[in-house]
């Protein structure tokens, strides 16, 4: 037991060593945003946080935290999650030379062993990796990564497991990874970027994993925009960043799955947004 406990004082202490910076997007959900960054900062690891916000109408007024550096800016209006993550990842480096990033969305609150876990999981793996946190959410997996696109999110078996699409609630990225893969795709404003980059990993032979074990806890808001009443109201949904804007979308299925595969995506979208009933009954057969 003596000789166990010694091994784990080892792991932290040479993950302290690294220099990390979390990187998080912002737009009001204040309450969320200072409970994320309590549940990073209850993890005990000194932490550099860079936060991009978009002009929030909420004000956010971030506490004094222990272990976490915060460096927060303002971008803009009418900045999404994938533009904002980028926007954070740049003046990261910018700032320091980091030995890994994290992703973190500020409706994530993790667990305060979730740093030394994904660690500890990155070294069991010994090659150049990308490690997505598994999420839970009333008692399921809500968020983490996946063998098929539609398929459900992995539940933790007690090691990583290799998977081919990920989520970026909570996420570890080595800089030895980003050196080859940069940032997100500029392309995307909101969703998709994460997947995206996932599947750039693969190409260039970088692994892709899932945690071991639950990283945290982050509500899974599953929503489908063509059954969104009215053809106006289902229009708005289709071309938000929220949504599937489709010029985004073709360009992410072009890009990793064909032309045709592109076009297919872009017919079946405007069907959904057409006729809900015969998307549905298409989709059945």
């Amino acid at each position: 037991m003596a000789l166990l406990n010694s091994y784990k004082i080892k792991i932290i202490l040479k993950i302290k060593q690294f220099k990390i910076a979390v990187l998080i997007t912002t737009f009001n959900r204040c309450k969320s945003t200072i409970k994320c960054l309590e549940s990073l900062d209850e993890n005990k690891f000194f932490l550099d946080v860079y936060i991009s916000d978009s002009n929030s109408t909420e004000s956010i007024k971030l506490n004094d935290y222990k272990y976490l550096k915060i460096i927060f800016k303002n971008v803009g209006e009418d900045i999404y999650w994938n533009q904002g993550m980028n926007f954070s990842w740049i003046e990261a480096v910018k700032s320091n030379p980091y030995d890994f990033f994290i992703w973190l969305n500020n409706d994530t609150f993790i667990y305060n062993n979730a740093i030394k876990n994904i660690f500890k999981d990155y070294k069991i793996l010994k090659k150049k990796s990308i490690i997505t946190g598994i999420t839970t959410y009333n008692n399921n997996a809500s968020y983490g990564g996946r063998i098929k696109l539609n398929s459900d999110v992995l539940d933790p078996i007690g090691k990583p497991q290799k998977v081919k699409y990920i989520n970026g609630n909570f996420v570890l990225v080595p800089q030895s990874v980003f050196s080859v893969l940069g940032y997100l795709d500029k392309r995307f404003k909101h969703s998709l970027g994460d997947i995206d980059y996932g599947l750039r990993a693969i190409n260039n032979n970088i692994g892709l994993f899932c945690t071991s074990d639950y990283s945290g806890i982050c509500h899974n808001e599953k929503s489908v925009w063509y059954t969104e009443g009215a053809f106006s109201k289902r229009l708005n949904s289709f071309l938000s960043p929220k949504g599937t804007p489709p010029l985004e979308y073709f360009y992410f299925n072009k890009k990793h799955f064909g032309f045709l595969k592109g076009i297919k995506f872009l017919m079946a979208s405007f069907v959904a947004l057409i006729s809900p009933s015969l998307y549905n009954l298409i989709k059945l057969k």
